[in-house]
């Protein structure tokens, strides 16, 4: 086993120093944050030793040196990592990473300061960083096998037309993992589906972010967009217009948008500006709004639960492991078990008469697991007790 694994860092650190001598940029990808910054390191103290330690002081490398110090001006200060690889040209990147230590790294590498960047599969879904080589540690996505879907995507950063005049892509894998790998390199991709299908309900989204973005005012704007979108590509065009139009009489209707007859303008509300700069969806947005009206009229502070509760993100669903839901309700002191009736008025007498013995309650989470019977509301509703309940048992620790 440590010969294969020394095999495996041999050929990775091979073919990584290759292409940085030739003046290019490596991106690898690791299936996870621990091995990014492991990566890094190695990698890093490899280019100290055979390029800069070996050719004498590289200036290329010496201009890294502010943005070390721009990273120990930051809030968070400098992450000891970065600290260690940036002088070699080395970094990694991932969603552990503060604001201010991506866009410091992103920018580096945009400029060639950086050469090697190890990262994990979040840089492959939305930032544009290209490279000539793009290898991967292993065929793995955290636990999950790689999909052909998304090495394409991953791969298809290296050689990026009017960048570069030719990429490679280089999958390390086990032995027996090799069949696998050459189904996955002939998978064809899933067909594209729009977002902004009914089923998807992104219509509505889209619509709020092109008014507040100021791209759609008017009622030929609105003609204008749907007819650059995939949708339209795909369903009839009046229809895409109905969808349209639908949207923006609810988001009129809900006080995001209003519609000035004088001026024949639609222009974004204070709801609708906040929507669109938390980027929460409107129904999302709802939520939040009504649970912020109900904290103005009476926030508890005899406990920090309602307060977390108010901060914690209703767009991440979990699946509550229900029998811990159990045991982490039942432990709250009879204060804090009042205090979930202020989460939500309209289920506080159902709530209320459902906690009062150990067997109604336990009958209320096996009601709660039935998801087919349960409105997506009240699916919210629980998630977020459950995650209030497990960070407010963790800030106690």
């Amino acid at each position: 086993m440590y010969s294969i694994l020394f095999q495996e860092r041999k050929l990775r650190c091979y073919i990584t120093i290759q292409i940085v001598q030739e003046g290019n940029s490596v991106l690898i990808f690791c299936s996870s944050r621990k091995g990014c910054e492991s990566t890094a390191k190695h990698i890093a103290k490899l280019i100290k030793k055979v390029l800069i330690d070996g050719d004498g002081e590289n200036s290329e490398f010496m201009d890294i040196t502010s943005a070390i110090d721009a990273l120990q001006r930051s809030p968070s200060g400098v992450d000891p990592v970065l600290e260690e690889t940036l002088p070699s040209g080395v970094a990694y990147h991932h969603a552990g990473l503060t604001v201010e230590e991506r866009e410091i790294v992103e920018t580096c590498y945009r400029k060639g300061l950086v050469r090697v960047l190890t990262a994990t599969s979040t840089l492959a879904a939305g930032v544009n960083l290209p490279a000539r080589r793009v290898i991967f540690r292993q065929p793995m996505i955290g636990r999950d096998f790689l999909d052909g879907t998304r090495y394409k995507q991953m791969s298809g950063r290296a050689g990026r037309t009017g960048i570069d005049t030719k990429g490679e892509s280089v999958l390390i894998c086990k032995p027996g993992e090799l069949k696998r790998i050459m189904a996955l390199l002939n998978e064809s991709c899933p067909p594209l589906e729009s977002c902004l299908s009914e089923d998807k309900n992104g219509m509505t989204h889209a619509i709020l972010e092109v008014v507040a973005g100021g791209i759609v005012q008017t009622a030929k704007d609105i003609h204008r967009y749907v007819r650059c979108t995939l949708l339209n590509s795909t369903k009839p065009f009046q229809d895409v217009v109905k969808s349209a139009q639908d949207s923006l009489r609810w988001l009129c209707h809900r006080k995001f948008l209003e519609w000035n007859e004088e001026t024949k303008l639609y222009t974004t509300t204070p709801l609708g500006r906040g929507s669109f700069g938390s980027s929460l969806c409107p129904e999302e947005s709802l939520i939040v709004l009504d649970d912020l009206l109900r904290s103005r009229e009476g926030l508890v502070m005899a406990s920090d639960l309602h307060l977390v509760y108010l901060v914690t993100p209703i767009n991440v669903g979990v699946e509550p492991n229900w029998e811990l839901y159990y045991e982490r309700f039942m432990e709250l002191s009879p204060l804090e078990q009042s205090l979930t009736c202020v989460f939500d008025d309209s289920k506080c007498s159902h709530i209320h008469s459902l906690t009062q013995g150990n067997a109604l309650f336990q009958s209320f989470l096996c009601l709660k697991m039935e998801v087919e019977r349960i409105g997506p509301f009240q699916r919210n509703f629980s998630d977020a007790v459950f995650r209030v309940l497990s960070l407010s048992d963790s800030k106690r620790l």
